[in-house]
């Protein structure tokens, strides 16, 4: 009887350490000022892995700018069966509304009153999932917030690049994220792991 306790007690400490969420803190960083901060938290709940990011950036340039982004990602048993976006700014130029859903082998994507399929059989990798994970040998990735697979490419070891209009940057160090930098027209953003 002991045997089977200690057995029962092994099988619940696995899956109360399988359960818990866990919360990444990252300061976002315009020419040496923190301008913001990304929050992300991955929290798994049986065959499910959820991803919620919520970032709010406060800058003003030459007018005021407040942008918050809230995602939601879902993953079932490896394949990602859903990603909501919604961005909302307060001059109405950085708003965003995307919604991706896996229906019949592949993925319906609603993008701000456009209406498309990404033709991917499964997908296994998302940007979401780069906050935790380093993407070492995967190709492309899902991209939540522009509604499309885009191509990874790796630069240096332990870093990556995303190849969309303005680039990311992912840095690794032992596999673990610390930072991303992100090309935009107002000049490179970093997100910097507290």
């Amino acid at each position: 009887m002991g045997l089977y306790c200690r057995i029962f007690a092994f099988a619940m400490l696995l899956i109360s350490t399988y359960s818990k969420a866990q919360k990444i803190d990252f300061w976002i960083i315009h020419s040496s000022d923190t301008v913001g901060v990304l929050n992300v938290e991955r929290k798994p709940s049986s065959s499910l892995l959820n991803y919620k990011l919520y970032s709010k950036v406060d800058v003003t340039f030459i007018v005021h700018l407040l942008i918050i982004n809230n995602m939601s990602v879902i993953y079932d048993n490896g394949k990602l069966i859903s990603a909501d976006v919604l961005q909302k700014s307060n001059k109405g130029v950085f708003d965003a509304n995307i919604k991706a859903k896996y229906e019949r082998s592949r993925y319906h994507v609603l993008k701000n009153g456009s209406d498309y399929f990404v033709n991917e059989k499964e997908i296994t990798w998302s940007v979401s999932r780069m906050y935790f994970e380093e993407p070492i040998g995967v190709k492309a990735v899902y991209a939540e917030d522009n509604g499309k697979m885009v191509d990874l490419e790796p630069k240096l070891k332990g870093q990556y690049s995303l190849k969309v209009s303005f680039p990311s940057v992912f840095s690794y160090k032992n596999g673990i994220m610390f930072q991303m930098v992100a090309q935009t027209i107002v000049g490179d953003i970093f997100f910097v792991r507290k």
